[in-house]
């Protein structure tokens, strides 16, 4: 009878482990790119590039986190690096977090200032909880 019990055990212990989830690989970005505009409802990038005009209004990052299982924190930020992509005059111009599980995204920017985007070049940065990612360059000319 004894047996019997041990073996009833081991194969509740065996199942319960199959139904939990088994987390393969982290939260990670896919298909990054910034775009001149999403669409509100797929949230995939329109007329995607890596060169803006000036006078151009919200820049937008869209892409797809994995894995997320559980909310994650996925924030950007954006950087002014330049007007050459040598300069080092890095400035962190916005700076944005949200909550979410995996799935598409977006975020944007605009510089609504009296000059528009200042010419030069920038970085939008992506982080997981805290921790840098990835990176997308873009570049604003006339």
């Amino acid at each position: 009878m004894l047996g019997i019990a041990r073996i009833a055990t081991t194969m509740i212990i065996i199942l319960g482990f199959s139904l939990t989830p088994l987390r393969c690989s982290s939260p990670n970005f896919s298909d990054l790119q910034t775009a001149k505009d999403a669409n509100e409802t797929t949230l995939l990038p329109i007329d995607a590039t890596d060169t803006f005009s000036s006078t151009h209004g919200a820049i937008y990052v869209t892409g797809r986190l994995n894995d997320a299982i559980e909310p994650v924190d996925v924030t950007i930020k954006w950087y002014f690096m330049g007007e050459q992509a040598l300069d080092g005059e890095k400035v962190m111009i916005y700076e944005y977090t949200l909550s979410t599980t995996s799935g598409r995204f977006k975020f944007w920017h605009t510089e609504n200032g009296l000059n528009g985007w200042k010419i030069g070049h920038y970085e939008a940065r992506l982080f997981l909880e805290d921790k840098h990612k990835e990176t997308l360059s873009f570049n604003i000319v006339e």
